[in-house]
């Protein structure tokens, strides 16, 4: 009987050792749910961007304030910017009156969210270089935007010549839709037909069509994907998504042919028509690839995937068009695989690049220009 109840002592401080084993777990789970979803409401609600940058425009759904200036604070950073009499980044740097100039033109990343005037890597080309660089990036804009954009106001003011830096995180989604995907703005969008541009006005403001998605891998995963169980998880625990990103995705190319098709066709059919305006006004462009994080950090997730597939299309594409590409978002890839850089080139928690991000991307683009 003594040793009887002794086994029966020894399993019951098993199963209880199980139990708090079991319970300290989801004890744990549930706290680290926890603070992961308080550290994403602490880092939304530490993004103050004062009002006034961004003014509504029909032409392309909207535009920056000439003569603005305000403070944009975030857990990440504490900046101000300026906004021209034109309705441009104001670079402390560049002097007026200079004949040969050239234009840069792209979204949030040229613009420089996240840095101050003087600390966009376009600002810093002017300080390393001999020739002068003119800041058109506008946050949110893609490259349908773009390209209305050089057609109206840049390629007027004759530059000598255009760099259209193509943001491979969302600017091809984006040019799909009438509401971007982190935008509340509609804008105008093209579709081809027949093989031919047309474009579509913004829908007015209030009744998009599709509106914005705080989520952009919903772009990238459909339902049938490879991907798609790992996604379903993702969204309904924040640190099961944390630990699922932590994991190389599987190989997702396949999926991004079929699913991109339409995309690319609509991205060549802008960069033929970007090229005939170019070369109707003399003025030579060349596409500048950057990346996000994902890129230069995981290639192998699924935005780190993408942005992969779109830069070897977007080389073939060029190619065929006779369009010059400066691949910064490969430089950059190869350039912290070489070393032990312990710098910060991106924002952790906002995204955008950070002061030593921009200046590594001037630093590669001043090298790759001047080796033309």
């Amino acid at each position: 009987m003594k040793t009887t109840s002794n086994v029966k002592v020894t399993e019951f401080r098993s199963s209880v050792r199980v139990i708090a084993l079991f319970l300290g777990l989801f004890l744990a789970f549930c706290l680290g749910e926890s603070g992961i979803r308080g550290w994403q409401s602490h880092l939304n609600r530490s993004d103050r961007l004062d009002l006034g940058l961004i003014q509504r425009e029909r032409a392309r759904g909207w535009r920056m304030s000439p003569g603005w200036s305000g403070s944009h604070q975030h857990h990440d950073f504490s900046v101000k910017y300026s906004v021209d009499s034109a309705g441009f980044r104001r670079d402390p740097t560049f002097q007026s009156g200079a004949s040969n100039w050239v234009a840069v033109v792209g979204d949030s990343f040229t613009f420089g969210l996240g840095v101050n005037d003087s600390e966009t890597f376009v600002s810093r080309l002017n300080g390393l270089t001999r020739g002068q660089f003119v800041n058109f990036g506008v946050p949110g804009y893609s490259t349908d935007q773009e390209v209305l954009l050089i057609e109206s106001e840049v390629l007027p003011r004759r530059p000598s010549e255009l760099l259209l830096v193509v943001y491979l995180g969302n600017d091809l989604l984006d040019n799909l839709r009438f509401v971007p995907l982190q935008v509340s703005a509609p804008k105008p969008r093209f579709i081809v037909t027949n093989q031919e541009l047309v474009l579509l006005p913004a829908p007015a403001p209030g009744t998009p069509p599709n509106p914005p998605d705080p989520n952009p891998a919903h772009a990238l995963v459909g339902p049938g994907s490879r991907y798609a169980w790992r996604q379903k998880l993702e969204e309904r625990s924040s640190l099961a998504g944390l630990l699922s990103r932590m994991v190389g995705a599987p190989d997702l190319s396949a999926e991004f042919e079929v699913k991109f098709q339409p995309a690319l066709e609509l991205f060549t059919q802008l960069l033929q028509r970007l090229k005939s305006a170019s070369v109707k006004n003399q003025v030579p462009v060349r596409l500048v690839l950057l990346g996000s994080g994902a890129l230069v950090h995981q290639p192998s997730s699924v935005s780190g995937q993408y942005q992969v597939f779109l830069q070897r299309k977007i080389h073939q594409i060029a190619q065929a068009e006779g369009i010059p590409v400066i691949d910064l978002a490969e430089s950059m890839r190869q350039k912290r695989q070489q070393g032990s850089i312990r710098e910060l080139w991106f924002h952790p928690n906002e995204g955008h690049l950070t002061p030593a991000g921009h200046a590594v991307v001037a630093e590669l683009l001043a090298e790759a220009l001047s080796a033309e």
